[in-house]
């Protein structure tokens, strides 16, 4: 804590300063300096109310700053999680070497590095270790889709004839405003498709998760 100045400060001087630049006083420095006569009674209260009111209101702003924060990182964390599971969709079979490779890889993250149990990014994690990052993987895998289908879908139909199947070009109603973002950017990246491809990824999602962060699921 700063100790008081000289000259008795007034209360809306303190107030008007910039936010960086107020200083913090505990209630005994300034009934001490009322006591000695340096500010009256009423200074040293309006002071302290002020300052509770404007760490409370920073407090308030960082707490909302961190929650939102926290979102993003859990919405981030499922649609990577929907990606591999797209990706490497034998990982959803409870018997496949697949499955039982990313179950160790958890329990060794969890074992020897303290990771949490109960973090998806620890699940996350894992997946990246096993199959190397999401971006990478879908550059690998993505020919090979591409090739099956050139082969078995290749029916004489047009590209109009599949859109009218499925358009995808609008967004899932149930998107929350972090996950259309993301998807947006992701979108323009080139990592999907079009918004059909978003939909058959989000299958795949944690819907307890979306609601929470948002979304209507």
């Amino acid at each position: 804590m700063r100790e008081l100045p000289s000259d008795p400060p007034v209360a809306h001087e303190v107030r008007d300063r910039p936010a960086d630049d107020q200083p913090v006083y505990t209630w005994d420095q300034l009934s001490a300096a009322a006591q000695e006569g340096r500010i009256t009674d009423g200074v040293a209260q309006q002071i302290w109310s002020d300052q509770n009111r404007r760490l409370t209101v920073k407090e308030a702003i960082e707490a909302v700053a961190d929650d939102q924060a926290e979102k993003a990182t859990t919405t981030r964390v499922d649609v990577e999680i929907g990606r591999y599971r797209d990706l490497v969709p034998q990982i959803m079979d409870q018997s496949s070497e697949q499955r039982q490779r990313v179950a160790r890889e958890f329990h060794r993250l969890v074992r020897e590095e303290g990771e949490s149990s109960k973090d998806m990014r620890t699940e996350l994690l894992a997946l990246r270790n096993c199959f190397g990052m999401i971006d990478t993987l879908a550059k690998a895998v993505k020919p090979k889709k591409e090739g099956h289908q050139d082969v078995s879908h290749d029916d004489g139909g047009s590209d109009d004839d599949d859109k009218e199947k499925d358009p995808g070009g609008t967004a899932p109603s149930s998107l929350s405003a972090e996950e259309k973002r993301y998807y947006d950017n992701a979108i323009g990246r080139g990592i999907y498709r079009d918004w059909g491809a978003v939909k058959e990824e989000l299958k795949f999602s944690n819907a307890r998760v979306r609601r929470k962060n948002g979304a209507r699921v």
